[in-house]
């Protein structure tokens, strides 16, 4: 798990907005649950801004309408 922590903190840290996760070699049904619950606890600690998350979800929400995604 800390090599997870730290990959998925040093990505959203690097401006990454979307997070893809590879579960094909071993399966684990509850690894996106994981991840959300890992960056819901980055920002709870203060490891993470939720001003980083919140300028993520801003630039997909602009992609999506301007690719007419809703």
């Amino acid at each position: 798990e800390p090599v997870i922590t730290g990959t998925n903190r040093a990505a959203i840290e690097a401006g990454v907005d979307i997070i893809a996760l590879a579960n094909n070699s071993i399966y684990n049904e509850g690894i996106a649950a994981r991840t959300v619950a890992l960056i819901k606890q980055l920002v709870q600690e203060g490891k993470i801004s939720e001003a980083r998350i919140t300028e993520s979800y801003d630039r997909i929400q602009r992609l999506k309408r301007k690719l007419d995604l809703r």
